[in-house]
């Protein structure tokens, strides 16, 4: 009796727990209504949630969500914007706020979101390729990285990624390399900065260089 005993009290001891947990994310609510609880845990619940909405409720709710006090909502925002694409165009002026994000974490997810409006490329390249040339290491390797994601979309962005090979910081360097060799062919102007790259002191930049380099000529 005392063996069984235990194992319901470890049994209840787990549960209590999940159970808490549960209630915690308030399942009975909207992805709207949970979006104003005022626990980040819940707005951030709520902002996923809204990534497999109908953008015309879920994107306006999602640009408002960019300001939200939490990094971690902002961030969630950001993401479920991303997944909404194209359709997400009406929040491209917020996403290009949030770059500037304080959290710099924020701040790349917004330039991912960007990247992911492959129709918009003519309105999300500048803001970009503007962070690109930022002072601020971490804020020009999220642009390095996002117009990477822009694929042969970012070739307009070829001649200062080139130049960000460069850079000080090793991260942008490599974030460079890779968004050239996944722009592919129109990328060629920047192949002998490739080269040079390839003998960079810094592992990563070698092989993001190196790898770029056949895929530009392909």
């Amino acid at each position: 009796m005392r063996t069984l005993g235990a194992v319901v009290l470890a049994s209840l001891g787990g549960l209590i727990p999940f159970t808490g947990y549960y209630l915690n994310q308030k399942p009975w609510l909207s992805p709207a209504a949970k979006l104003e609880d005022p626990w980040p845990d819940v707005r951030v619940r709520g902002a996923h949630s809204l990534s497999s909405e109908p953008p015309a409720t879920a994107v306006p709710l999602l640009a408002s969500a960019l300001d939200d006090p939490s990094s971690e909502v902002r961030s969630a925002a950001a993401i479920a914007l991303g997944k909404h694409g194209d359709q997400a165009a009406s929040a491209l002026p917020a996403l290009i706020h949030a770059l500037d994000d304080e959290d710099s974490l924020a701040g790349c997810h917004a330039g991912e979101a960007l990247s992911a409006m492959r129709s918009r490329s003519r309105d999300v390249l500048p803001p970009l390729i503007e962070r690109l040339k930022s002072p601020n290491a971490t804020r020009a390797w999220c642009a390095a990285t996002a117009l990477g994601l822009l694929g042969a979309d970012g070739a307009p962005a070829v001649a200062p990624l080139r130049a960000q090979l460069a850079h000080t910081d090793p991260n942008v360097r490599s974030a460079a390399g890779q968004a050239l060799g996944r722009i592919g062919p129109a990328a060629a102007p920047a192949l002998e900065a490739l080269r040079v790259a390839t003998s960079d002191e810094n592992q990563w930049v070698r092989k993001t260089a190196a790898e770029a380099i056949p895929r530009i000529e392909r």
